[in-house]
Formats: C-alpha cells, structure tokens, sequence
C-alpha cells in the first residue's frame, strides 16, 4: 500500500482547518426570492461612537479578495448582498445595507429589528446567527434574513504612527505649500487638481467630516435622499462634473457617479432619523486645507 508522506498530510489537515474557518449558511430573501449566500468576509471600518468596529460583508459570488468589496457588493457586483456595520466587542449593530435581486428600488439601508444573536468573537473567530427575527417591510420591499455563519477574527486595531501625525498637522492649522505637489495634488488634464473643500454641501449640513487618509467625506443632511439628491446632481452639474455612470435614485437610496478631469466622485445617499446621510468618496482631489 502507497503510503502518504507526513508532509503533504499536514498540508491537508492545514488545508481543512483554513476551509472551516470561514462558512456561511441559511436565507436572504427579497420579495419572496432567496438569494444563495456563499460568501462573508469582514473588515475593520473607523470606530463608531468612539468604539471599534467592524464591517461583514455577506455576497452570493466570490468578494473575498477585492479591497473594495462593500462598495462594489453595493452596486450587485456580487449578487445579493448584505453589508453590516457593528460594535466589535458585542456585535451591536449600527448599520445595514440591503442589495437583492429581488428588489426594484436599488439598495436601502434599514436596521430595523436585525441582530446578531448567539454574537462570539473569541479564539480566533467570529461566530453568530444574522436575523430579521421574520419578514421585514422597507420602502413597500420585503426581506428576510436568517443566516449563520463563522469567520475569522481580525488582530486588534493597531495605532499606526502616521495617522497620529497627519491628525496632528490638521489640528495645527493650514500647513505651508510644499515646493513638490502631494501625488493625490497632480493637475488634472493639465490644470490644477481640484479641492475637496470646493465640492457643494446642501444647505443645513451638520456632522461633516473630511476623511483624508481615504478620501471620503461623510455628512447628514436635514432634507430627504430625493431632494439631497437632486440639490448636489444640479450643484455638480453646475460645477462642470459630468456623469460618468447611470444615476439611480429612489426615496429609499441613491447613488451618484460624477468625473470632471482626472477626478471621480461616488455618493451614496440614505436615510437618517433626521433626513438624510452622505458617504462620498473621491479620488484625484487635493486634500490642504483652504
């Protein structure tokens, strides 16, 4: 009898145990329709509340190695998917993105009565039961989410040296123009790049906060997502940014795509307590203070 290495059983013990950490089972229905989820990973995202938190992405194709995942799951790249924002230490949830095929109205963004229930984060994993507790009505569209699910834990969020000293610099005030432009400051199509700072906020803009590192401004507004809409589609327009994609707008989201030289704008639009609520993200824009 041909025996097997020692080696290459090790490999396929390793190979096994990796395979098990991460599994994904259950429904996520839309309208009546379930959608096969295959797929979950997680990220870490900037602390809430002044918590850490994390974000779990849950998709039917194959997400695990883009970057961008819960923005790209966002506009059904993937399928089906849902995006959850939580507390790390007790898998409170703070936010929750619905993208079903099922749906007719694009991607909403609803809490509602979904929990984490049986919530572990130790040892290495993350392990809990995702869930509606039923069906749920958003925006005249149904779903329903019952899923369980295991992933790997993340290492505890480490305080890098370099953002401490950008957040320094900004507290300081405007710094002195550099004789050499940042990469992100490069002339777009031959002329100078164009400042954050410029793009039009609707009136009654409160909490809004310029994220440098990853060139994202979020906001809420006090107007709904139909008319903060349409306030910044007329403002861009008027700005000289064209679109650069199809503009879907609903009153329960909207997603906007926007390119004026070398530099893109992509915003999501949902709904708040009070309103509305802004995720922009950018790229090509410089980022000094004026």
């Amino acid at each position: 009898m041909r025996m097997i290495p020692t080696a290459a059983i090790l490999l396929l013990v390793a190979a096994a145990a990796t395979a098990a950490e991460t599994s994904v089972s259950g429904t996520f229905k839309g309208n009546g329709k379930d959608a096969k989820i295959a797929h979950v990973s997680v990220q870490r995202r900037e602390p809430f509340s002044d918590k850490a938190s994390l974000r779990l992405i849950f998709t039917e194709k194959d997400h695990t190695r883009d970057p961008k995942a819960d923005w790209n799951a966002s506009f059904g790249r993937y399928g089906s998917a849902l995006v959850i924002s939580l507390f790390e230490a007790d898998g409170g949830i703070f936010g929750c993105e619905v993208s079903h095929a099922a749906h007719t109205k694009g991607t909403f963004s609803s809490i509602g009565k979904i929990e984490l229930a049986d919530y572990k984060n130790e040892g290495g994993q993350i392990t809990a039961r995702l869930t509606t507790g039923g069906q749920e009505d958003t925006f005249g569209q149904t779903w329903e989410v019952d899923l369980k699910f295991s992933v790997p834990a993340l290492p505890p969020e480490a305080k890098p040296a370099r953002p401490l000293k950008i957040v320094k610099s900004e507290e300081r005030g405007p710094v002195e123009p550099k004789s050499k432009p940042a990469r992100a400051e490069k002339p777009a199509e031959g002329g100078p790049a164009l400042n954050v700072r410029d793009l039009p906020l609707p009136e009654g803009a409160s909490e809004v906060t310029y994220k440098k590192l990853v060139e994202m401004i979020t906001y809420k507004c006090p107007s709904d997502v139909k008319t903060t809409a349409t306030f910044l589609m007329e403002k861009l327009a008027a700005g000289g940014w064209d679109k650069s994609g199809p503009d879907l707008v609903t009153p329960a989201s909207a997603i906007i795509a926007r390119k004026r030289g070398g530099a893109t704008l992509r915003l999501i639009i949902t709904p708040s307590d009070d309103g509305s609520e802004v995720k922009l993200f950018t790229t090509g824009l410089a980022w000094d203070e004026k």
